[in-house]
This record gives structure tokens, sequence and C-alpha cells, in this order.
């Protein structure tokens, strides 16, 4: 075995794992998530064990295919956000941020592969699309305090379901249930945020059922109801925009930008009386809308929290870059979401430690950089102290 000294503050983060695990697959799982944390560039299993100084690949593979993925991991993260939001500063706020992300494949065989569209292409790609759900809390002025992915949920096509003979579910479906089996046990009613994707009536009523708010974006072909006049989103705000009367406008700055907004209600039909904004970024051609339930909030207000859903496109590129989302050369379904559980149980790690240890604000790269010093020098340390006893000294390569 080469000297492998995986630092004492992770060890106590993974022990915490030891009751959901099995024993014999325990090791594995802390190796596995620890190799995910530590390993720089393209991530494999062959690479894994072999720093690992396992002999064959095989004793990972199994850790993939031995066991299922628990619910009881949700639930370790949620205990988690309960005992730090009792060291929030008052009046923090809590969001919900729901989004989707396609991780490109090669493999025509796998599993749940198919065409998605890809926002960083810009383009359709054959990839598996994952709808991920991340819980954020901020302080009252918007500092960013902590973040936790509650679930990454595979989505399958329609055709794969009918084959496998399994349920199908569409993404608006997958959000919904997730919505309804959630439960707030931060205590604070959340703010659920999501784009213009997902602002289906069935997906909206749920969030409204169950007492939290919402911030959505709003395509812009949508039809609403304005003084019981019936029109679409374009043809409403090219009236508004031109008119001189009835309408305020306002002027919105947001981390460096400047936005032009006004401020209606309407009807939307299946959904009922919302908030509307339209803004329209200095600079920009076309308005965008955003809509809320909370009917006295200000064009600032909305905006501002509309723009916390961008912290879900940095944890998407973080799990990409820093923890190997996507590096899973398996083509079936069950090892990929057990391999995107370990990815998520790397991240919460990571997330521990930034939040309990590092100075506030401190970004997520420069947290992962701080534990790969620190397992470099009790790596060194362990060596020392096995050579000052003359064991036989063997580094993984």
């Amino acid at each position: 075995m080469p000297v492998l000294h995986i630092p004492t503050f992770i060890t106590k983060l993974l022990d915490e794992y030891a009751s959901i695990i099995r024993k014999r697959f325990f090791k594995r799982f802390c190796l596995y998530v620890f190799m995910l944390i530590v390993l720089d560039g393209p991530i494999s299993i062959r690479r894994m064990s072999k720093a690992c100084g396992f002999s064959h690949h095989s004793h990972l593979t199994r850790l993939l295919s031995g066991w299922k993925r628990q619910e009881a991991f949700m639930d370790l993260r949620q205990k988690w956000i309960l005992h730090r939001v009792r060291s929030c500063p008052e009046g923090y706020r809590v969001y919900l941020v729901i989004d989707d992300t396609a991780l490109e494949k090669r493999g025509k065989k796998m599993e749940g592969t198919g065409w998605h569209y890809s926002e960083k292409a810009k383009r359709a790609v054959w990839a598996h699309n994952f709808v991920g759900f991340l819980l954020v809390i901020t302080t009252r002025e918007g500092e960013l305090l902590l973040r936790c992915p509650l679930d990454l949920q595979m989505y399958r096509k329609k055709s794969e379901c009918k084959t496998l003979n399994i349920p199908f579910l569409s993404i608006i479906d997958q959000a919904q249930a997730f919505i309804r089996d959630f439960e707030d046990s931060v205590g604070t009613r959340p703010v659920v945020l999501f784009d213009a994707w997902y602002c289906a009536k069935k997906l909206i009523n749920e969030v409204r059922g169950k007492g939290f708010d919402y911030v959505s974006r709003i395509k812009s072909n949508r039809n609403v109801y304005f003084h019981d006049h019936k029109t679409k989103l374009t043809a409403l705000a090219k009236s508004v925009m031109k008119s001189r009367k009835g309408f305020s406008r306002t002027l919105v700055k947001d981390k460096g930008h400047t936005y032009e907004t006004w401020r209606l209600e309407v009807d939307i039909p299946d959904i009922g009386r919302v908030l509307l904004i339209i803004s329209k970024e200095q600079g920009k051609r076309n308005p965008a809308f955003f809509i809320t339930n909370r009917l006295t909030w200000t064009a600032k207000k909305v905006i501002v929290t509309y723009g916390r859903r961008w912290t879900v496109e940095e944890f998407f590129k973080e799990v990409k870059q820093l923890f190997g989302l996507e590096d899973y050369h398996v083509r079936a379904a069950v090892p990929i979401q057990i391999h995107v559980e370990l990815v998520l149980t790397a991240f919460m790690i990571l997330e521990r430690i930034r939040t309990e240890r590092m100075s506030p604000g401190t970004p997520m790269p420069e947290t992962v950089d701080w534990v790969k010093t620190m397992f470099f020098k009790e790596t060194m340390k362990a060596a020392y102290e096995k050579g000052r006893k003359g064991e036989k000294l063997r580094f993984a390569a």
C-alpha cells in the first residue's frame, strides 16, 4: 500500500457516513471521495485505483455496483444544514434553486444518454441530463453563507423508460416530485428560484401549495391577462415601455448592471395573479420578464432575488471542474447515479471545510488547494515516520 494519509479533519467528516455505508465498502468509499478531492485533471477509476495502490481497478468498481443509493445521504446533508443555521446571523435568507445540467458523453450505449441542449455549447449534445436542487443560504445583505446540493437526478427520455418498463417523469415532474417531498428543515420560508424552462403551472402550484415563495423568469411568448385583456408579453411590454402615462419606470442597479424596470400585476391562466417585472438592461434590445407570487415586492427585490439563481451555475461549474462530475465511464444508470452521489459527498465535505475552517467568502478552488496542501504535509509526515522506523516506502504514481 503506498503512503496515503487522509488528513484527520477529513476522516472525521467521512466517519459520519459509516452508519449508512456497508462496512466492507466503507474504506473504498472514503478513498473514492478523497480521490475526487485531491486528484488533478481528468479522473478515472483506473487512475484512482493506481493512486490508492490497488492492484486492479475492480476494487473501486465494486463500490459503484455493490450498493444502492440511499436517501440517508440527503438526510445527512439536511442535518448539517439544520446545525449550521443555528450559527447564521439574524435575518438570513434561504433559497431553493432548481436547474439542470448536461454532462456530455461519447458512449452511445450508456443508459440515459440522449440529445440534450447544452447552455455551454449553445446546441444539442449527446449527454446525460441531470436535474439539480441546490439550497442556498445568504445573509440579509446577500453575502453567501453556505450551499448544499440536496439532489442530482438523472432525466431519462420517454422512449427509454418505455423500453425499460419504468415510469416516465419529465423534468417538470421531477422538480414537482422533489418539492412535494421536500421538508423545510431550516424553518424559514424559502424562495424557490427557476428559469423559464421550469415556469409551468404544475411546478408553480406545487410550490404555492407548500407555502413557499417563488421567483421565475418567464418566456416572452406567454399569454397573460392585463386588466381582463388577453395579450402576449412581448406586446404588453411594447405598449408599457412606450407609454408615458400610467406606468412608472424604475432604474435598478445590481452587480454593475443597470436595468429599466416596469412593475405591474397580471393574471396567467392556470397560475393566477402574479407580479410581473419587465426588465430591460441598458445596452440590450429585448426585455426580460420575471414573475413572483409576492405582489408587494419591488422590482429591485425581484431582480436581486432572481440573481441568486446564478449560484447553481457556479455550483455546476465547480463540481465538473474540481470534483470530476463528468469523469465516469460506466454504462449502467445505477453506478452513474452512485458516482454522482459520491461527487456530492466530496463537494459537501469541502463546503463544510470552507464554511467552518476558512474565512467567509473563500472561493471553493482556494479551499481545494488548502486541503491538497494539508494532505501533502500529512503524507510527508507519515512517510517520515515510516522511514524512521525502517519501513519500506512506496508512493503512488
